[in-house]
């Protein structure tokens, strides 16, 4: 019995408090790269210019003109879905817009969906190389005037 030898319970009760220890740092920096991501678009919080209580929206048969003010966190685009008489189209819009800022917008689309009818503007941030779009800030836009 004198030969054998063993951990005793003081240095295996240390190595158990650094195992845990270890592991509570791995899974809080896994938790906070997390919730940063998560939390980049509970700032975003864009808006169509509003001027003499009409929205600076209107579109022709070519394209659609629209001012958007960014009053939070910068953006990286814009997925636009216009939504017409015949149709939906869907476009992507890669122009990044910083905190304060408002940008004259000039879009073309393919006239074939019709008058627009309504409008959909969703700003997106990229992450990770993929563009993540921030339905907090959507937009909603409709009785869209022709230019």
């Amino acid at each position: 019995m004198k030969n054998k030898k063993a951990i005793t319970p003081l240095i295996s009760t240390i190595i158990l408090l650094l195992f845990a220890v270890f592991l509570g740092f791995f899974v809080m920096n896994f938790g906070k790269n997390i919730t940063s991501n998560i939390n980049t678009c509970n700032f975003l919080n864009i808006d169509i210019t509003t001027y003499n209580n009409e929205k600076q929206i209107c579109f022709n048969e070519e394209k659609i003109y629209f001012t958007l003010d960014n009053l939070g966190e910068g953006f990286d685009g814009l997925k636009l879905t216009l939504y017409g008489e015949n149709d939906v189209s869907n476009i992507l819009i890669n122009q990044s817009l910083s905190y304060g800022n408002s940008e004259r917008f000039s879009i073309s689309y393919d006239n074939s969906i019709g008058k627009i009818k309504k409008v959909t503007i969703i700003p997106f941030i990229v992450t990770n190389n993929k563009n993540r779009l921030c339905f907090g800030s959507k937009i909603d836009i409709e009785n869209i005037k022709e230019c």
